[in-house]
């Protein structure tokens, strides 16, 4: 009776103890401090960013590690199905939700989000877009500056002046 008693009495102290230390946090912060993470991100796409020793990597919903250990100085959030990565200022490349990395080996200076199978990538002062298998697209025609594409058509910039390609690379519209 009386060890019934203390662990009704311990269980509700430990109770009011998690809720004290945890009540003010996000489900995101009591991962990072469960863990031992420096941060947690939102979870986008079932994959959490975390960051820990100086590095960042992914989490998925179940905790297991994506990417630890593989010097990640910047990381994104998923989009879908891939995240960009940066190991220093100019190295970025994709990763996906098993871990295996695309494009490391372009040395691109920068890569944005995937929108609608395609994403915009720099190299050498140029923007242009690749697809999830690291095929390249339009490179050659070395624009300044392009945007995602949304609804099938993304802006592109070259010199003082702004279009609106397709798909396709057609010009569906010259802005000036």
């Amino acid at each position: 009776m009386i060890n019934k008693l203390i662990n009704k009495l311990i269980n509700k102290l430990v109770d009011k103890l998690i809720i004290k230390y945890f009540k003010d946090l996000t489900p995101s912060e009591i991962i990072a401090k469960a863990k031992g993470y420096d941060f947690v991100k939102d979870f986008s796409e079932g994959m959490a960013i975390v960051s820990k020793g100086g590095y960042m990597f992914f989490i998925d919903m179940d905790g297991k590690e994506i990417g630890k250990g593989r010097n990640y100085w910047l990381v994104g959030p998923f989009s879908e199905g891939m995240a960009m990565v940066g190991q220093g200022l100019d190295r970025w490349f994709y990763i996906d939700k098993d871990g295996k990395e695309y494009g490391k080996d372009k040395g691109y200076d920068y890569v944005g989000d995937f929108s609608e199978d395609m994403a915009v990538v720099n190299k050498d002062g140029y923007a242009f877009f690749i697809d999830k298998d690291g095929k390249e697209y339009w490179k050659d025609r070395e624009y300044d500056e392009v945007g995602r594409f949304s609804e099938g058509i993304a802006k592109v910039k070259k010199g003082d002046k702004i279009f609106c390609i397709n798909k396709q690379g057609e010009i569906v519209k010259e802005e000036n």
